[in-house]
């Protein structure tokens, strides 16, 4: 079960009478307050306000305890006998065991955070646990406490923090916040947390859209080709693409990505928001394009800005977070682990899985329009025109793209206008097409990386294709 986050006013927050053990009293008579802000969910961890007025005493700490003077003065003698000062602004860590003498001469204020100590054996098991959870992406997924009613010193929500309750799941109904809302998300390039806004993003007010997944995992074409978002607070959306309209018409068709920040949740009972025209032209009017002369500026030319890269262990931990997340179910992973490791036993065994025989084959252009029908050649035909490493003028045919063959597709679009992963430059793929639902599988990449929120559609060349009769279109579905 996730733990709340706790944001508390600890230097006005209303505190309950807590007495300094009497015999600890050497001159004076202090009169200690405290309050519980926050305690962690195993117990061994807490966060207390504290007050005391003028006196003299001992403190002796059962626990690590960390103070912040919030405000006062007190003077502190520790077993050395050297007295030190602490006043506004000022820290001291205690550790479990030791004592020491406070002497308040005015009103003190503190934050002590207490954890309970315990043996080493079993903090290296802790850490490991809590390492193992953050890097399957689990941990820091918190809801935010809402304040209570004329408490000041109670936890309080703050407007840009996403709870666990309230983050997306696939399956939900969303909708766009409103362009002033997403305007304040933005830094000067019209990025939160790099990640563009892009202005073909504003096709999709007036609309609502179902979640397809939480973006937990991302490929790359390139080195270190499992990544993830910086947070795991990024979504995609069923069948929102780019268009590419302002980016000079590339025609790669990303999926597009959503930070949660630019959503919210939709009642399917109420008709959408009215479009605000003037706000979204005020919004489009902040978003970048281009970094430069000849290169352009979306979410896929920052996608390694955007996301960093995962180590194995963190790759085959993201299976875990997708299914908590419900990206898929346990049979889709369970398929897909599979799938990844035969594919890798067949590849150490036999080499690239497929190949050809490296000679060089004479391109085959059918200048395929978008709207046609085609359909998948043998799988046979395929392979004669591969070379070694199972490429064709340096793109591949994945493991994944077999079961397309003699399957009935309908062009997309020509691939002549790509912008790449990374670097912002528009590429041109020579007698290459994508085509309506043949997206990539990156089972066949790495581990955890069925999961890849990508989605980008597959890359075909027109040597793997046929026309056909259009009147058979109605066998595509099949």
């Amino acid at each position: 079960m996730s733990q709340s986050i706790v944001i508390a006013a600890a230097a006005t927050a209303d505190l309950d009478p807590a007495p300094i053990t009497p015999g600890w009293i050497l001159s004076g008579a202090p009169d200690a307050r405290a309050k519980l802000l926050a305690i962690s969910q195993d117990k061994t961890s807490s966060i207390v306000a504290w007050e005391c007025t003028p006196g003299l005493f001992n403190w002796h700490y059962a626990e690590d305890e960390s103070v912040c003077i919030i405000s006062g003065e007190v003077y502190i003698t520790s077993g050395d006998g050297a007295e030190r000062r602490l006043g506004q602004g000022d820290m001291a860590f205690f550790p479990a065991g030791s004592s020491c003498t406070w002497r308040v001469t005015e009103r003190i204020r503190k934050v002590a955070f207490l954890r309970k100590d315990m043996p080493h054996l079993l903090g290296f098991g802790v850490r490991a646990w809590h390492k193992l959870l953050r890097t399957a992406g689990i941990r820091g997924q918190m809801q935010l406490t809402a304040a209570s009613a004329g408490d000041p010193g109670a936890a309080r929500s703050s407007g840009n923090v996403v709870s666990a309750e309230g983050r997306l799941r696939p399956g939900d109904l969303v909708e766009l916040r409103s362009p002033e809302e997403i305007a304040e998300t933005l830094d000067g390039e019209g990025a939160l947390d790099h990640l563009p806004f892009m202005p073909e993003m504003l096709e999709s007010y007036g609309r609502r859209f179902r979640v397809a997944r939480r973006a937990l995992t991302v490929c790359y074409y390139g080195p270190e080709f499992g990544r993830r978002f910086h947070n795991d607070n990024v979504v995609t959306l069923e069948g929102v693409r780019c268009s590419g309209a302002a980016h000079d018409g590339c025609k790669k068709g990303c999926l597009v990505f959503w930070n949660e920040a630019w959503l919210r949740k939709a009642d399917g009972k109420r008709p959408p928001p009215e479009v605000d025209r003037q706000g979204i032209e005020s919004l489009r009017s902040r978003l970048k394009v281009a970094s430069g002369a000849d290169t352009y500026y979306c979410q896929a030319s920052e996608l390694l800005t955007a996301t960093f890269p995962l180590t194995r262990l963190g790759r085959w931990a993201r299976y875990f977070s997708g299914f908590r997340a419900g990206n898929f179910n346990i049979v889709e992973m369970t398929i897909s682990v599979a799938t990844f490791l035969y594919l890798r036993f067949r590849r150490k065994i036999f080499g690239a899985y497929p190949r050809g025989n490296g000679k060089k084959l004479r391109d085959e252009a059918l200048n395929l329009q978008p709207g046609e029908w085609v359909e998948v050649k043998p799988f046979e035909s395929i392979v004669a025109t591969l070379n070694e490493r199972g490429h064709n003028r340096g793109l591949s045919f994945t493991p994944d793209m077999r079961h397309w063959c003699g399957r009935r597709l309908q062009v997309r679009a020509r691939l002549d206008k790509v912008i790449a992963d990374g670097t912002g430059q528009m590429k041109s793929f020579r007698d290459t097409v994508c085509l309506e639902g043949s997206t990539c599988g990156c089972a066949c990449v790495g581990p955890g990386m069925a999961g890849c929120a990508r989605n980008e559609f597959t890359y075909w060349r027109e040597a793997w294709l046929r026309r056909c009769d259009p009147a058979q279109a109605s066998s595509a579905a099949e």
